[in-house]
């Protein structure tokens, strides 16, 4: 085997690697956490994924496997960012993976009036790997 073929063929294995290593796990029920879908992020890039329809309206809590995540309410990663990473500080941050039932953002006015109040439990619709 050449330099070359060996060299190509590690590379595919990092990538497959790397690529697989990127997921997360959502659960119906904060209860539950046994049952849970993984969603990946394949194709290895911190880009926006949305989820399908069956689940964005489902998910009440979710489990990282290490790595920085962020959820959103509305497709393509529009709207409140509600993040999910070891020592997250600000109001962004969501404490709490096994229950989202605390994860809430504010929708302020330019006088810091709140306009609306945004809810991440069952209302997931996309999401970042960070």
């Amino acid at each position: 085997m050449s330099s070359f073929t060996i060299l190509l063929f590690l590379a595919a294995c990092y990538l497959a690697v790397l690529a697989e290593g990127k997921h997360i796990t959502l659960y119906e029920h904060s209860y539950d956490l046994e049952s849970g879908e993984d969603f990946h992020a394949d194709d290895g890039t911190y880009d926006c994924h949305n989820l399908p329809e069956w689940s964005s309206l489902k998910a009440s809590a979710t489990k990282t496997h290490g790595h920085c995540v962020a959820l959103f309410t509305r497709e393509n990663c529009d709207g409140p960012r509600f993040m999910f990473i070891k020592d997250c500080k600000g109001s962004e941050c969501c404490y709490n993976a096994n229950d989202f039932s605390e994860c809430k953002a504010y929708d302020r006015d330019d006088y810091g009036e709140i306009r609306e109040t945004v809810e991440l439990n069952d209302a997931v619709k996309s999401y970042v790997i960070c």
